[in-house]
This record gives structure tokens, sequence and C-alpha cells, in this order.
């Protein structure tokens, strides 16, 4: 997310989801949490302190339906508010990633909750 003094607050979730709604119902929001990386209870008067977490994956037998029939984890096992981590300063763009906490809360929770994943996108 970002405030531009002449746009006001652009919110990559509320894009990310426009998008996803528009692929035709194929896709559905598994989960959604907050990677916080500021100071809590402290203002932020530029840029936000957080980013959107958002897990999503396509719809067989529903919405939360595993290739073998059994519900999956829809992100209970993971916390609402997960700490960014350090960053991977060598890295190309690496001031746009998650962050190395955030990267393996969500790896963790693929591993344990969808053994079929081989292909996780950040």
């Amino acid at each position: 997310d970002i405030r531009l003094p002449e746009e006001g607050h652009v919110s990559k979730a509320y894009l990310v989801l426009r998008a996803a709604d528009e692929l035709g119902g194929e896709f559905a929001l598994w989960w959604h949490k907050i990677v916080h990386f500021g100071s809590i209870d402290n203002p932020s008067q530029s840029s936000v302190q957080f980013t959107h977490l958002l897990c999503f994956g396509r719809k067989a037998g529903g919405v939360g339906a595993a290739s073998n029939g059994e519900s999956i984890d829809l992100g209970g096992t993971l916390p609402d508010l997960i700490a960014r981590g350090p960053k991977p300063w060598g890295l190309k763009n690496c001031a746009r990633c998650m962050g190395t906490g955030a990267t393996l809360a969500v790896l963790r929770w693929a591993v344990r909750r969808l053994p079929e994943v081989h292909t996780v996108v950040d």
C-alpha cells in the first residue's frame, strides 16, 4: 500500500482481490493476513508500515476443498499479524519483498497443509 497526496491511500490488496474476481470465480481467497514492519502504535505520516498477505487457491469442488476431497486449513494456523522479518538486501528489487519472517511462515504453512504444492509465488 502507498499513500499519495493526489490519490489518497492506494490498496494493493484491493487491486489483487479485484483482479481475482475478474477471473470469473476460478480462484478463491483462502486467507488474508497482515505483515507489519514498523513500530506498533506510532503514526506513519508518508508511508504505511504494513502490507497485506493474501493466499488464493483454485476452486476445486468449492472453497477450501483439497485435491483429495479433504478440507484444507484456510489460514487458521497462521497468526493474523505476522512480523515481516529482515529483507535479503542482496537481491534485485528486495525493497518490494515480503521479508524472511513472513516468507518462512507461509512456506511452513504450505508444507504442512498443501503437500501437493510445488510452487509459491511472491
